[in-house]
């Protein structure tokens, strides 16, 4: 057996939680501790979370025993997904001798997968609820037989390149069943807009605003904010109409968009109100030197989903009018994790606003899927329609990198 893993690759496929695309954090971030959702085996930040079974590395991928662990941390969300990402040697699946695959977490076994062919495979599993109580569990894979490679001597199970826990059901099968509901509900906001354009003029016109590099240089106060005029136009009125005691915002970045709030509240005398923004790293710099900064925004370092930078943050705006804007990591599956964290504070009337829905190819960024718009598309059909449903008279500017994003509580 040579060092390639002679796959078709699934890479668009599973971008989101894979390790080829925008990830869930995994490393920390200055001397804040984040969380192992998911584990690439090659990566060296990863190591202490592989608990045997793992030999040599070849390329993106490492070689296993017959049998191999990882742990885990758990996230809040239900229900979850254990995810292994990996291939079967043609030592052990050809000449149609089908292999066995048996997962076990905490020692249960939660399922079985035949394999028959060699090609790289993403395995799904439903993680059941009651093995989830601990924050991290281990979780163990055994193949029913190994070969001998001649080479090393060792015996070879699987081709394995990550083990993860996902809220969202990465298959392709599942994925291509999102994409379709996702670009269906895209089309359905677009129709609701009243701007008198065809569909081909409106993906025409977000292309060429995406592909001209001017937002890209865009300021306020002088510190970079990268969003567009025009989404911040209607921002600013939204937060004119409800007059938010709090602005909760996930991904600070340089702080720009953090003093474009306090600006909005100050301008409208709303001197008790406050932003309150979270972001894995400290980049404010600059910004937090701003007197705005001072009088009105609150930053929080760690991950948006940290249940105690969340908990934090709900017994702060707990009963007053508060306004959610999501715009840290774009995956599907941690948008899907804020949406349900964050949506239970969102005050009646105001708005859950879910940033750059426009990456899932519809029609920005075709390889960026699941994004933040699968994710919506997912958090509505679970039940978050009951509260929750998109406004599109927030997107009658014509371009806009939240299309179906603006999500108003009823």
């Amino acid at each position: 057996m040579t060092g390639s893993l002679h796959t078709p690759l699934l890479c668009v496929a599973v971008a989101a939680l894979m390790g080829c695309g925008p990830r869930g954090p995994q490393t920390s971030a200055g001397n804040v501790a984040l969380p192992f959702y998911q584990v690439d085996v090659v990566d060296p930040a990863n190591q202490q979370r592989l608990l045997g079974g793992f030999d040599d590395i070849r390329g993106g991928w490492r070689w296993t025993a017959g049998k191999f662990a990882v742990s885990l941390d758990v996230p809040a969300d239900r229900p979850l997904y254990l995810l292994l990402d990996a291939g079967a040697p043609q030592e052990l699946v050809g000449a149609g001798k089908p292999l066995t695959l048996t997962t076990r977490l905490n020692g249960r076994v939660i399922g079985s997968r035949t394999i028959q062919t060699r090609d790289r495979f993403l395995s799904s599993l439903a993680v059941p609820p009651e093995l989830l109580d601990g924050p991290a569990v281990r979780v163990e894979f055994e193949v029913d037989r190994t070969f001998q490679d001649h080479e090393s001597g060792r015996a070879r199970g699987m081709m394995v390149l990550s083990a993860g826990l996902s809220n969202l059901d990465s298959t392709p099968a599942a994925l291509d069943r999102l994409r379709q509901s996702t670009r269906e509900a895209y089309e359905s906001n677009r129709q609701r807009r009243n701007v008198p354009i065809s569909a081909s003029q409106d993906q025409d016109l977000m292309k060429l605003f995406h592909e001209t590099p001017i937002w890209r240089n865009f300021r306020f106060h002088a510190i970079q904010i990268e969003k567009s005029p025009l989404d911040l136009w209607s921002m600013q009125d939204a937060i004119e109409q409800i007059r938010p005691d709090f602005i909760v915002e996930t991904g600070t970045y340089r702080g720009g968009s953090a003093l474009f709030w306090a600006n909005a509240l100050n301008g409208l005398g709303l001197t008790a109100s406050r932003v309150l923004t979270v972001d894995i790293a400290d980049h404010k710099g600059d910004a937090a030197q701003d007197p705005l900064w001072a009088r009105y925004v609150e930053f929080y370092q760690g991950s948006s989903t940290d249940p105690a930078i969340v908990k934090r943050i709900a017994d702060r705006v707990r009963g007053r009018k508060t306004l959610i804007t999501l715009d840290s990591d774009h995956s599907g599956p941690h948008v899907l994790r804020e949406l349900r964290m964050y949506s239970p504070l969102v005050s009646s009337g105001s708005y859950l606003v879910v940033e750059d829905t426009d990456m899932d190819g519809v029609p920005a960024y075709p390889h960026s899927f699941p994004g933040p718009l699968a994710a919506v598309t997912q958090f509505l059909s679970e039940g978050g329609s009951k509260l929750f449903e998109p406004d599109a008279t927030r997107e009658q500017m014509g371009i806009t990198y939240n299309p179906g994003g603006w999500l108003r509580r009823k």
